[in-house]
């Protein structure tokens, strides 16, 4: 806790209080969702990792419970105290399928009445940055795990939001060169909205000169890589991505289905029930391996965390690709609920004229997670990074199912790399020989 007096944030009642109604609400909407049509985990078509709503419910309750409150208040006994059930870290999915100790009811009282005492607690005391980054933390953990209803929501087969097929306009990936430069990765207090430990201590970076696609890999040209048998072509993959795709039968991104000679999107269960795929968004629901293929089949490769970084940031001189200030407008986020064409939200691009580096899809680099140098762990959210490094992959950029006060090009998501299920694309960079 102590630690924690090192925090530099500046957060003012008024706005704390939007966050945390507009989390509430966001939670409660996504929930009701689920339960009201009737969500049958058996109907995980997809076999992918997803928790069981209870579990969900009960482990956003439990992390503000013990995050949070327990220490606003040091007299408050935690609801949760004695239950592990709610740990991410020590509860592996199967037993969290197997608990039946809390019904879904009692662990949405438990939600309210959590909302309740923080609402009260802001309406009696003023906030400081330990308090604040409390708050922060556990609101942004909130919304981690509304991305993960989301795409539940996909996986189960009951969103239908995938919008009408356009028509198509040829957009072809341009490589831009990125001029070699030297620049600080990694964060400080104070610079974003909240800090994470795995963003942190800054440090100088050199990055060599590479291209860099000015878009995300399209569902277009990823038809063609198809089309190519790309996929039962060994050259393009590593040995454990050729292995993965070959024991679970892959041949395209997860919800894809080709019926005679187009492709399209599949919504539910009912079998006619599908929409063709928008060529111009960009392909998403791809796994590490998938991402890697294709950047090779392409003649490239995946981005290191640190080139990904760099042209992020604009080599290190901004906040955003855009300039210094978030702005919403600029990029797809806050839960659009749908793709982007890669040529919208052309206000966002970096002054190379890379663009769509913030939101619309999360954006898998080559590098496996790892701490930088002079890591120092979380005084609250001590399991938030390092349990996973050392065999995670590295996401950038966010996705359409993100808050404007998560994202920022400094951001670390990380994930196995035979993830399918989250909002994943992939943009390809090029070597200069």
């Amino acid at each position: 806790m102590n630690r924690l007096g090192n925090k530099v944030i500046t957060v003012s009642t008024t706005t704390m209080k939007q966050y945390l109604k507009e989390t509430y609400i966001k939670t409660i909407s996504e929930t009701k969702f689920l339960l009201q049509n009737k969500y049958n985990y058996s109907n995980n078509n997809f076999k992918q990792n997803i928790n069981p709503l209870a579990w969900e419910v009960g482990h956003l309750a439990n992390f503000y419970d013990t995050h949070l409150i327990k220490n606003l208040d040091k007299n408050y006994y935690p609801t949760f105290e004695n239950n592990k059930i709610f740990d991410s870290y020590l509860t592996p999915l199967d037993k969290r399928f197997k608990d039946k100790s809390n019904s879904i009811s009692h662990l949405l009282n438990s939600y309210d009445d959590i909302f309740i005492y923080l609402e009260n607690w802001l309406n009696k005391n003023e906030l400081n940055s330990k308090t604040s980054y409390l708050y922060l933390l556990s609101i942004l953990h909130n919304h981690m795990h509304i991305e993960s209803m989301l795409y539940t929501k996909k996986s189960l087969l009951l969103d239908k939001s995938y919008k009408s097929y356009e028509k198509s306009f040829n957009t072809d990936i341009h490589f831009i060169k990125i001029d070699e430069g030297e620049f600080y990765q990694g964060t400080k207090e104070g610079e974003y909205l909240i800090s994470f430990d795995n963003e942190k201590p800054l440090f100088k970076t050199k990055v060599k000169s590479f291209y860099m696609a000015d878009i995300p890999v399209t569902n277009r040209i990823y038809m063609q890589f198809i089309k190519e048998n790309a996929y039962n072509e060994k050259k393009y993959w590593c040995d454990d991505g050729w292995e993965f795709i070959k024991k679970y039968n892959i041949n395209s991104p997860l919800y894809w289905q080709k019926l005679d000679t187009h492709w399209y999107y599949r919504l539910s269960n009912n079998l006619y029930d599908y929409k063709l795929i928008n060529l111009n968004d960009p392909v998403c629901h791809i796994s590490w391996y998938e991402a890697k293929a294709v950047a090779k089949w392409l003649g490239g490769r995946l981005p290191t965390e640190a080139e990904w970084e760099y042209v992020a940031t604009n080599n290190g001189t901004t906040k955003y690709p855009w300039g210094n200030i978030m702005k919403k407008e600029y990029c797809n986020i806050n839960y659009s609920n749908n793709l982007s064409h890669v040529n919208n939200y052309f206000e966002g691009a970096t002054k190379h004229g890379i663009k769509q580096m913030i939101g619309n899809i999360w954006e898998w680099c080559e590098d496996i997670t790892y701490p930088y140098n002079g890591f120092c762990i979380d005084p609250i959210y001590r399991e938030f990074s390092y349990p996973y490094f050392g065999f995670k992959k590295n996401l950038r950029g966010g996705s359409w199912a993100v808050p404007e006060y998560l994202i920022h090009p400094k951001y670390r998501n990380a994930q196995m790399p035979e993830t399918r299920i989250q909002f994943t694309g992939v943009r390809v960079v090029k070597d200069i020989i």
